[in-house]
Formats: C-alpha cells, structure tokens, sequence
C-alpha cells in the first residue's frame, strides 16, 4: 500500500504475525482495565424433592468471592443475607436464590435452586380394596418413601411401630379390618392406611337348577365354600342357623320354594339363594276327588275313573264341579 510520501509497503506472514500480537496485546490490556465478572454460584445440593433436611452449601470458582442469599423467592442483593460457610439448613419446601460478589467484580448472575421437602412418610398402599369376597385374599403393602418400613395391624387396631412388622403378602381368609403405616427416622409417621375385606361364605346352588317339572325332583344343595354348612326352607321363609341343616337331597313332589344359605364360623353367612321347583303332572281337575259321588245308588257293578289329577293340588279350584261323570261296563 502506499503510504504519504510515496512509500509502499508489502505485508509478509512476518506482518501478519505483528499484527496479530499487537491486537492480541490490545485485548490483553482491555481486561486489565475492565472489570470482571464473578462466576455464577453453585449449590452443593440440586433442585429436587427430598424427604427430611438438607444442607445445603455455596461455592464459586472466583477465589475470595462472597455470596449473598435469599431463602422466600425474592431476588437477593448485596443487603441480602451474607453466608458465612456454614451449610444452610433445609427443613421444609424452600426456594434458595444466591448472588456472588467481590470487590472489582461485576457481580455474578443470580443462581437458584428449589427444595420440595416432605417430612412425613408417604401413606402406604393396599393391593386390594376394601370389598366383599368369596375367596381368600392375599393382599401386598407398599410405601413410596425409601428407605420407611411397615407396620400393621389386622384387629382394627392402630399400628405403631411396635405392631407386626410387613415383610411379605398378607393372607386374608376371613373377615378382617386391616391397617397399616409407613415409619422412617427423621420423618413423621404416615398417616395410616385401612382396608376392611368382608370374607363372606358362596352362595348355594341348586341341583337341578329351579324351574317347571312333570315329576317329582331330587335336589342337591351345594356351596363352594369350604366347610360351609347349609340351612334351607320350604316354607318360603328366610332360612338362618335355626333352620333345617342340609344333609342329603331333597325330594320335591310338589310345587316347593327352597331357600337356603351358607354359613361358616368366622365368616359372613352368604347372600340367600331361593329356586322354585314347579312340579306339573297334568290332568283334568287339577285336585285330588275326596271321594265319588254319584247321581243314584247302583249295586252290582265295578266302577272305572278315567281321569288324571295333579298331585301337587290338595283344594278344589273354584268353579270345578262337585259331581263326576262315570261310565258303567257290565
């Protein structure tokens, strides 16, 4: 290039080179004359959710820098608390904000993190619901907080942590309130589960199943339940334990309403279970004749009558005539 005077100069790799330092040089005195920046805090424990207290530690990368701290959420200033090394305790769900400063320095962005602190045990959880069934139930007990242990009782009692201590799947054979809670040093004991499973003996079954029939029936009574006795009627009434003890099949020749139920010591009696057995062998009157009664005295004869009778009926329907036709053969 030509500089006054007429001059050229020519840049080499050399210039270049001297260029280079030179700017490098510049930069270099820049950060001399300017201020820096402190680098932004860390907290020795990071955002999350945690069950009892933390402490809770700052620190900076910038040698000798001091940290300002807000624990409500608000933005802390050079006013705000100073920390002086010893760990900040977190005892309940607090939002921990710090600034760096140090003389000279620009102070540091604002650095935060948030501490959801839960001091009580989780309540635990029951694999069955309360209900009513007709089998045993093996029912599980879990708890979310780590490291918490289970208690529980199965006499409707409130467990402690002197109760049974959980340790596997609970049999529930009969009627039964069960409860539970989760127990952790340093935490608050859960509040306390329940479940209350009502173990009821099955209802009874009829063999054959209730319906209309031309004869006589044989009917078996059974229940699933093992050791389940049953206790029936005929009369239409509610059986219970003072009724007839089922032992063997029953004979229906008549139009019968059977209902029984099941009952076991330590167990809910079932539900009733009722069949009627409607017995329907035909004929003409649908009664039973008391006896023949004829229009006039005949001796010397034998007398033949032709008609079928239900058996079941046992009273004259009204309008059923009270004379009956016979027919003579000699």
């Amino acid at each position: 290039n030509n500089i006054g005077g007429g001059t050229n100069i020519h840049y080499t790799s050399v210039g270049q080179r001297l260029i280079g330092d030179l700017a490098y040089a510049a930069y270099q005195e820049s950060l001399l004359n300017s201020p820096l920046r402190v680098v932004l805090p860390v907290l020795s424990v990071s955002t999350g959710t945690y069950y009892g207290t933390q402490s809770v530690e700052i620190t900076s990368s910038t040698t000798g820098a001091s940290f300002r701290y807000t624990t409500d959420g608000s933005t802390p200033t050079s006013s705000s608390t100073l920390y002086t090394g010893v760990a900040i305790s977190v005892t309940s769900t607090t939002t921990i904000k710090v600034l760096g400063t140090k003389s000279g320095y620009i102070n540091s962005a604002i650095a935060s993190e948030v501490y959801t602190i839960l001091t009580q045990v989780a309540t635990p959880s029951l694999s069955v619901s309360t209900g009513t069934f007709t089998t045993t139930q093996s029912v599980t007990i879990t708890c979310s907080t780590p490291s918490s242990s289970i208690f529980y009782t199965i006499d409707g009692s409130t467990p402690t942590s002197s109760s049974t201590a959980y340790s596997g799947a609970i049999s529930i054979a009969v009627t039964t309130t069960l409860k539970a809670i989760g127990v952790r040093s340093g935490l608050t004991d859960s509040a306390v589960a329940s479940a209350v499973y009502t173990i009821q003996v099955a209802t009874p079954t009829f063999s054959p199943s209730a319906g209309t029939f031309s004869n006589a029936q044989s009917v078996s009574l059974s229940c699933t339940t093992s050791g389940a006795a049953i206790y029936y009627t005929i009369d239409g009434s509610t059986p219970s334990v003072s009724s007839t003890l089922y032992s063997s099949a029953i004979l229906v020749a008549a139009t019968t309403t059977i209902k029984a139920i099941g009952i076991k010591t330590c167990l809910t009696s079932s539900a009733v279970s009722s069949g009627t057995f409607t017995i329907n062998t035909g004929g003409s009157f649908g009664w039973v004749m008391p006896s023949l009664v004829m229009d006039q005295g005949i001796s010397g004869y034998t007398f033949n009558i032709r008609t079928t009778f239900t058996a079941s009926a046992l009273t004259k329907p009204t309008g059923s005539p009270t004379k009956f036709k016979v027919e003579v053969y000699g």
